[in-house]
């Protein structure tokens, strides 16, 4: 069993990678991170900024950050006036496998920029070709990847709490 402190590196860790590889906020990281390792289904604003050591504001922002964007879902439960947040189910493969339209943008861009240079060498429409070609080809393949993904993700998570288990026996 994690430790709070564990825990809480894991969280900060996580906060981290989210900003800088991710560009999100900081916190939004944070309570991303944070509902990873939920223990209860259904997390409340009032858990969040307890166990975060942050303000009701800053995650409530997040929330609704991450709700915007899809990656988590507000819920209610009947009879409580509270809003209870949790990970959407699926959610990697619906953000990164599903959602096509920033790709699209990206040839829709490329293909407005070679208009522009319609007139120009080959050698001079080099980077926005490699741009839209490389995100059509994103397009094209992410059905089938993920697809793929339905039929493997069983196994590659089953194998993937093996080998965890076995570090965490094993240190």
């Amino acid at each position: 069993m994690a430790t709070q402190a564990q825990r809480q590196r894991f969280v900060e860790g996580f906060g981290l990678h989210m900003a800088e590889e991710h560009t999100l906020p900081h916190m939004t990281g944070r309570v991303l991170g944070s509902l990873l390792l939920v223990m209860e289904p259904l997390r409340s604003i009032d858990s969040l900024t307890q166990e975060l050591k942050a303000s009701r504001g800053a995650i409530s922002m997040a929330l609704k950050d991450l709700t915007r964007q899809g990656l988590v879902e507000k819920v209610s439960r009947p009879g409580d006036r509270k809003f209870y947040y949790r990970l959407r189910p699926d959610l990697w493969s619906k953000l990164y496998l599903e959602r096509t339209d920033n790709f699209e943008e990206h040839i829709r861009l490329a293909e407005e920029g070679l208009q522009l240079l319609a007139e120009e060498p080959r050698e001079k429409k080099e980077r926005l070709l490699e741009m839209g070609a490389f995100f059509r080809f994103l397009v094209e393949m992410l059905p089938s990847a993920a697809e793929e993904w339905r039929e493997r993700a069983p196994q590659i998570m089953a194998d993937l709490e093996r080998e965890a288990n076995e570090r965490a026996s094993s240190s």
